[in-house]
């Protein structure tokens, strides 16, 4: 059976996907319940054990908030609010790189929300993400996400492989269609078809911008016929 909190936060969740499309602001407000628990839990959790490492259970509470927080930064995401979207997704990273998670949601998709935010990103030189250029930035991401592979702890994760094939994909180089056949071959289908929606949203908004990208704009196509939606 699982925790209390725990529960309450995956009842919120299911809640707030009713109102994502019609009404976000609600689901942002019932986001908002289950992100200022989960809070309040890890601040009490943490003062208890004062200088010890976080327990299994914190590191579980700090895990539904990276998620519930993503899905904040989903819900602007969808309704095109991309800023928005980037602090939401920031604030997980900082909660995954503060309990040293094993997981890739949020730090892939802080970096996949500026690119919708402005394409151009990716080509700008300049220190636009902590110190890093989105190039710096990708090239950490595909790291970490590699070293949680290889370190085992993810190495039968859909998830982790298809954050490694959305990086290289935007990097331009490396397996991504060959992760992105696997996924395809052998994931389930809500990973196909999360995977999917990301990609498509990237093409589209490469679209959308006055530069030009031909490579990305047909690896981004070639990616969406190889992995197409699931019903």
């Amino acid at each position: 059976m699982e925790e209390p909190l725990i529960e309450k936060v995956r009842v919120l969740k299911a809640q707030a996907l009713g109102f994502r499309e019609e009404n976000p602001e609600e689901a942002l407000r019932v986001l908002g319940i289950a992100e200022s628990d989960l809070r309040a839990a890890l601040l009490e959790l943490s003062a208890k054990r004062a200088t010890e490492p976080p327990g299994d259970y914190e590191k579980r509470i700090a895990s539904q908030l990276v998620h519930v927080l993503g899905s904040m930064g989903g819900v602007c995401r969808r309704h095109h609010d991309d800023k928005r979207s980037i602090d939401f997704y920031d604030d997980g990273y900082q909660i995954e790189k503060e309990y040293h998670l094993a997981d890739s949601y949020a730090l892939v998709q802080r970096l996949v929300a500026r690119v919708l935010d402005d394409p151009g990103i990716l080509e700008a030189q300049e220190s636009l993400i902590n110190g890093s250029s989105m190039n710096a930035a990708l090239h950490d991401a595909e790291a970490v996400v590699q070293q949680q592979i290889d370190d085992r702890l993810r190495d039968r994760d859909e998830y982790a492989s298809a954050d490694l094939a959305v990086v290289r994909l935007l990097l331009g180089e490396g397996d991504w269609a060959d992760r992105l056949k696997k996924l395809k071959d052998q994931g389930s289908s809500y990973a196909v078809n999360v995977t999917h929606d990301t990609l498509k949203e990237v093409l589209a908004a490469v679209k959308r911008s006055p530069r030009i990208y031909p490579q990305l704009r047909k690896d981004l196509e070639a990616a969406l016929r190889m992995l197409p939606k699931r019903k």
